[in-house]
């Protein structure tokens, strides 16, 4: 009979890749491109506190894009809604904003298979280009709909505050 006491997590292989997308509230309190590598490093770090991995990060003045492993002991909302505190309070304490600096509710993500993380990993890499002509509005909502994700427009981020 198997005993959880008996359980070895390091015989569990897993495969689980997430593009995650959030949203920023408030135009006084955009992401400003001059501290977007620290803010990366601050995201990626708390990642790694996590038990997760950051492949692919583009930070952008309305918006963050990340694709990343994720850790089968952290479950995503819980993660994601800590994720979105931590930075809040970094930015709040490195970047003073008024008003503070907040994300919109929600968060849009999905699982990546192989391809799929190809293809993400090379579209984070083009984001600044790709918002030359395509707003994250207009784009948010694509997105969804290319995974398949079904969602009520009220629902969707909002323009900034």
């Amino acid at each position: 009979m198997f005993e959880y006491d008996d359980y070895d997590e390091d015989a569990v292989y897993h495969y689980i890749f997430y593009h995650l997308i959030l949203g920023v509230a408030y135009k006084q309190a955009a992401i400003d491109p001059d501290w977007s590598y620290a803010l990366r490093m601050e995201l990626e770090a708390f990642l790694e506190s996590k038990g997760c991995h950051s492949l692919a990060v583009a930070i952008l003045p309305d918006h963050v894009h990340l694709v990343y492993k994720g850790n089968l002991n952290v479950a995503l909302d819980s993660m994601v809604l800590a994720l979105k505190a931590h930075l809040a309070s970094w930015i709040q304490d490195h970047r003073p904003t008024e008003p503070a600096f907040a994300w919109q509710e929600g968060y849009g993500c999905w699982t990546l298979g192989p391809e799929g993380l190809k293809e993400d990993r090379a579209y984070l890499e083009d984001q600044e280009n790709f918002h030359r002509q395509v707003p994250f509005l207009e784009e948010y909502p694509m997105l969804l709909q290319a995974h398949g994700i079904e969602y009520e427009e009220e629902d969707l981020f909002q323009p900034l505050q």
